[in-house]
């Protein structure tokens, strides 16, 4: 048997490596470097940001309980205003929340139809 790597007979059994099957590990290795950095950044960014947004929550109910805790120090024009002034704080409060959980729905109805691609190409 002639050699077509060192051109001697019999020089030395080389292994033969099936091209396609090269190509579909370098194609595997290709695609697993592109998604791993994608799903490892919102790995690590969801729970920082849920972690900031439960303290953040935790100061605003602080302090708009403190505020709400003030009116009965005031005089009633005061209070009245400082009163109103709560509530269309908590208006804003909850009009950002409304907007964020629509996001978070959608986000994660998103990543569930991504889910089920999975068992639909296998």
């Amino acid at each position: 048997m002639l050699c077509s790597l060192c051109v001697c007979k019999k020089h030395h059994h080389h292994q033969i490596v099936d091209l396609e099957t090269e190509e579909v590990k370098y194609l595997t290795s290709e695609t697993l470097e592109a998604i791993t950095p994608q799903i490892n950044a919102y790995d690590v960014c969801f729970p920082e940001l849920q972690s900031d947004l439960v303290g953040n929550m935790a100061a605003f109910k602080q302090g708009m309980m403190g505020q709400i805790n003030q009116l009965s120090k005031l005089n009633y024009a005061p209070a009245k205003q400082e009163g109103q002034n709560c509530i269309a704080i908590g208006d804003q409060f909850e009009e950002i929340c409304e907007k964020y959980l629509s996001e978070l729905r959608l986000c994660n109805t998103g990543i569930k139809k991504l889910i089920n691609e999975f068992s639909g190409s296998s």
